[in-house]
């Protein structure tokens, strides 16, 4: 065989060796560049204002707001769609997208979906007429009661209110506006959501009643077992609350819902107030004048 001609086992070895190093180069490529970097695609509730909504078909709202500050603090690129709630829940339940902008905590969701720290405790109460005779949770069996389909109000009621109507409607503020025109008794909301749409929509006749039921964590929720991607978000919720970015979209959407529920409150203790001056001048008044009696021969 001549020298200027390679041999076949010489021709082997080289292609198995130009095949080694191609191989330890994509490993390397992908350690020095992780999963990590792909993007996550999150959705959420298409209509759930002032936590996440769409404006001219783009997602906005307080969760979105909050979820977009996290991702560019920790170099997450995140692509964010929101849709009908009840389908989206279901999503992150099959593993379908990578995690949720909003979902409040309990037990029974945390055994399919895993949650981040809280970023917002959300109270609900009781929405009806100004006009109702429904004051409190104990006046709303035999009650029809409209919550939206999958919340965790619509969770309470099933567990909580076996006598009453259970009605099932898209959204919140569609439950408002059923209010607002006679339809129905009662509905179970979230506080500050709820009043945020009854300022928004101008409804003069709805009012919340009672006291606030069923505080709940707010949270991301990835698919369960993400651990990798719950570390960043805790990780950079951490971070925007120490900068104060949190405080700047916290207040960008809530502090005029948060001044209402303030204003509500100072006007109950204030009515409180008088009622209980008016009880001691009373007393003050009968035992006056039975003191007077007594001194009359």
């Amino acid at each position: 065989m001549s020298n200027g001609m390679k041999s076949p086992f010489k021709e082997t070895a080289m292609i198995i060796c130009a095949a080694m190093v191609a191989l330890i180069v994509l490993g390397l490529a992908a350690w020095v560049e992780p999963a990590s970097a792909a993007v996550i695609h999150a959705r959420g509730d298409h209509d759930y204002p002032p936590y996440e909504y769409l404006e001219n078909e783009e997602p906005t709202g307080f969760n979105v707001d909050l979820l977009k500050a996290v991702a560019k603090t920790m170099g997450i690129e995140v692509k964010i769609n929101l849709g009908p709630w009840a389908s989206v829940r279901k999503q992150l339940e099959n593993g379908e997208i990578d995690m949720i902008t909003g979902m409040y905590y309990s037990f029974a969701r945390d055994e399919k979906v895993d949650f981040s720290a809280s970023f917002i405790v959300v109270h609900h109460n009781i929405f009806t007429r100004v006009d109702s005779s429904i004051e409190e949770l104990a006046d709303l069996p035999g009650k029809s009661v409209m919550v939206q389909s999958g919340d965790i109000m619509h969770d309470f009621a099933l567990d909580n209110l076996p006598e009453s109507a259970i009605i099932e409607v898209e959204n919140q503020a569609e439950a408002l506006r059923l209010l607002s025109i006679g339809k129905y008794d009662a509905a179970l909301l979230a506080t500050l959501q709820g009043l945020y749409n009854v300022q928004k929509f101008g409804l003069d006749n709805i009012h919340s009643v009672g006291f606030p039921l069923l505080p709940r964590d707010y949270c991301f929720a990835v698919r369960e077992g993400e651990a990798g991607l719950l570390a960043k978000l805790n990780e950079g919720l951490a971070i925007i609350r120490k900068t104060g970015e949190y405080r700047r979209i916290y207040d960008k959407w809530f502090s005029h819902a948060k001044q209402s529920v303030e204003d509500g409150r100072h006007s109950t203790f204030l009515v409180a107030g008088i009622a209980l001056l008016l009880i001691f001048t009373l007393f003050v008044v009968l035992r006056a004048r039975r003191s007077r009696r007594k001194k009359k021969p």
